[in-house]
């Protein structure tokens, strides 16, 4: 009688990352908030577990190469979901944006967005930048799939350094919260800018959430940003991709700086 094999059911990497990365952010909301103001991450968390488990155990069952895909999927549309998550949990963490406009202030003498927007005060020139912010989508997804269906060998390591690199940047922005000048400097308002003044804000921007055009605000965009840092290890990841990136970074890193820095403030 013919025996039936038994399910294989294993992680994938970058699957096992993910959980790592969900036991450490419960950890650490738990730490900054009892469970009764954290009901919804939680339950996010729970959603995501059993959707992992579940297409983990289907895939040891049928071994389908769809469903292999669709694992992959579904971990890098997280993505999309874990950093406007920062923002929840950064709301239980006092701003540190004047600690960055201080020591800006220090080491230039002066606020370099707040120059950078002065100088640069064409409109073609945002279009430009904002074109150049746009090509950061494409360099990410555009490469995962590229080496997916054409390089398959390095897919999974490819893959795993990415969504490493993006879960460093996400725990740096939960421990050391800021929103960047574009929207620290309407908070203090700009006669404080150009005293030289840079006030403590605490959770303003929890209670203020009117004064951010978009969820995610906790983006370190002075402190560090992960646009600069993903695309570097994407070029750096897989040595064919370095002579693409080499080309394209100069215009994307020029966007990221608009887009981050002083957007909002140049119009």
């Amino acid at each position: 009688m013919k025996k039936i094999p038994k399910p294989n059911f294993r992680f994938f990497l970058v699957e096992k990352l993910t959980l790592a990365y969900i036991l450490i952010t419960t950890i650490a909301i738990l730490s900054l908030a009892g469970y009764s103001r954290v009901y919804p991450l939680m339950m996010h968390r729970l959603i995501i577990l059993s959707v992992i488990l579940f297409l983990a155990y289907l895939d040891s069952i049928l071994n389908w190469r769809s469903i292999k895909i669709l694992r992959n999927v579904f971990i890098g549309m997280l993505i999309v979901f874990w950093y406007p998550e920062t923002f929840d949990i950064n709301r239980f963490i006092s701003n540190h944006d004047y600690l960055l406009a201080n020591w800006d202030q220090m080491l230039f003498g002066f606020q370099p967005a707040f120059l950078f927007c002065q100088f640069f005060t064409w409109h073609w020139f945002s279009e430009l930048m904002n074109m150049g912010y746009f090509f950061y989508y494409l360099l990410i997804v555009g490469s995962i799939v590229y080496i997916y269906f054409n390089h398959r060998e390095y897919f999974e390591y490819f893959f795993f350094t990415i969504l490493f690199s993006f879960f460093v940047y996400y725990l740096v922005f939960i421990i050391f919260p800021t929103a960047g000048p574009q929207y620290y400097y309407s908070a203090i308002g700009i006669q404080n800018i150009k005293s030289g003044v840079f006030p403590q804000i605490g959770n303003y921007f929890n209670q203020n959430r009117s004064k951010i055009w978009r969820k995610t605000y906790c983006c370190i965009s002075k402190f560090t940003c992960r646009h600069f840092h993903a695309d570097f290890v994407a070029s750096h990841s897989w040595t064919p991709l370095f002579y693409f990136y080499h080309y394209v970074p100069a215009l994307l890193n020029f966007g990221v700086c608009h887009h981050l820095y002083s957007g909002p403030l140049c119009g």
